[in-house]
């Protein structure tokens, strides 16, 4: 690799001329060359940090160690559980090389592009009651500009996977003087055409395990790696749909309110059921000024019951009853006990010792911790 190798280079030479500067200590000559490598090597150190943090794909690690040999064990961790080298095909009998390849492209051209029939709706106007107005309309489908295209680029990360094209977005915003107008007319041209080349629109297609012990295809989930200007593409179309969103979702929808987390749903959802269940005496009335999510109408008389209670049944089926886990956490109407988060200690303790196994310090850990 370029950039180790250029780390092996530069402390070759540091050592070289501090060996001769050890015999001639004086030497003002060797003292400047000494200190043009010393920062020659260090410079190559971060730059070898940097890729091999990229390539072990670590975004979570942001201080603590500057540990290469980390890294190494990342990289190669990940080189080990990347390669597929036997599949189950639909027969019971176990694949290899060549044949492994042809049952996983088997199976996701079974449903992939395959075309479906879809029911139409007979009254489509009635599934959407909030419409935009012509103005908000029109500011929909206006020609974006090439400032909207560059601030779409630039708000890629660097780090994130290429397509096929082997380029990422750092490429094209260090070239930006010489590629930027190529790519807004590349851009342009999608909007005005309706039409993409195949090669933009080309993917590269990672199979990521689902479970621990992955033996069949469908315990693989794929993930699509685009270029470039099909991820631009892509988030121009999401912030002009953003933009307007407001105006067509209620605000109380959980899924599009700006700024709430998923640790805000699991406190929600914890004070909601916190003390929900039946005993004798005074019902305990949840605080509903917190329920945004969801809240249940229906008559007092005992039909309007039965039925709500027969859907509330339904959904318990494919969702699940209480106790249950939501987003990793414990859900019960009572209050937590230990036992109902061991499981959860269970895992932190594991992960901390994962970490302790990969040459992280202390401080490493303790930073990943908090």
């Amino acid at each position: 690799m370029v950039v180790i190798r250029k780390k092996c280079r530069n402390a070759e030479e540091l050592d070289r001329v501090q060996t001769e500067l050890d015999k001639d200590p004086f030497n003002g000559d060797l003292r400047s060359e000494e200190g043009f490598y010393l920062q020659a090597f260090l410079n190559a150190s971060k730059e070898e940090e940097k890729f091999l943090k990229q390539r072990a794909k670590v975004q979570w690690l942001k201080e603590g160690d500057s540990n290469s040999a980390y890294f190494h064990k990342v990289v190669r961790g990940k080189i080990n559980i990347n390669i597929v080298e036997t599949i189950m095909g639909n027969d019971g009998n176990w694949k290899e090389g060549d044949e492994a390849c042809k049952q996983i492209v088997k199976y996701f051209s079974d449903f992939l592009g395959v075309d479906s029939d879809v029911s139409p709706i007979i009254n489509p106007e009635d599934l959407f009651e909030n419409k935009l107005n012509q103005d908000q309309a029109f500011d929909m489908v206006k020609e974006v500009t090439c400032e909207e295209i560059k601030a779409a680029v630039f708000d890629i990360d660097d780090d994130k996977a290429p397509g096929p094209d082997g380029y990422t977005s750092k490429f094209f915003k260090a070239a930006w003087v010489i590629v930027g107008d190529d790519f807004c007319k590349a851009v342009k041209e999608f909007f005005c055409k309706e039409k993409i080349l195949k090669e933009i629109n080309a993917t590269a297609i990672a199979l990521v395990p689902k479970v621990q012990t992955p033996g069949k295809v469908g315990d693989y989930r794929p993930i699509a790696c685009c270029n470039v200007v099909y991820k631009c593409i892509s988030k121009l179309i999401v912030k002009r749909i953003r933009d307007f969103l407001g105006f067509l979702v209620s605000d109380n929808q959980s899924a599009f309110i700006p700024g709430r987390s998923i640790l805000d749903n699991v406190l929600l959802s914890q004070e909601l059921v916190r003390g929900y269940h039946i005993n004798r005496g005074a019902q305990k009335i949840t605080h509903l000024c917190f329920a945004d999510d969801l809240m249940l109408f229906c008559h007092g008389n005992t039909g309007s019951i039965r039925i709500v209670k027969k859907a509330m049944d339904e959904f318990a089926g494919t969702a699940g009853k209480l106790p249950m886990k939501y987003l990793g956490i414990p859900l019960i109407s009572t209050r937590l006990f230990i036992r109902d988060c061991k499981s959860l200690v269970e895992r932190v303790k594991l992960k901390v010792n994962n970490w302790k196994n990969k040459s992280l310090s202390y401080a490493g850990r303790l930073q990943l911790i908090c």
